[in-house]
């Protein structure tokens, strides 16, 4: 795969998750209780947002970004919510 598909790839992660999250706020047949879920750009902005929400709904969750202080402040505050050892991974989606 193309470098320049990369930043669409994880952008359309996003996407399935924000879509995902909201069909179940919407008809709870589906638990992400005891799951893992991968965020990539999960240390600020929308991608945060979801972790906060997946971890109240009883998820673990993977962060990934490129900013490695920004990530350890993530995973304070998902801890500081209840998170239990979120795992952070400082990478670049785009560098295959």
């Amino acid at each position: 795969m193309s470098k320049a598909y990369w930043p669409l790839v994880a952008l359309a992660s996003s996407a399935v998750a924000a879509i995902a999250l909201a069909r179940h706020q919407r008809a709870s047949v589906y638990s992400f209780h005891d799951k893992t879920v991968v965020i990539t750009g999960g240390s600020r902005g929308l991608g945060l947002a979801l972790a906060r929400r997946l971890v109240a709904e009883g998820a673990r969750v993977a962060l990934l970004a490129r900013d490695r202080d920004e990530l350890e402040r993530a995973q304070r505050d998902l801890i500081e919510r209840g998170a239990v050892s979120p795992l952070i991974v400082r990478c670049d989606v785009r560098d295959e």
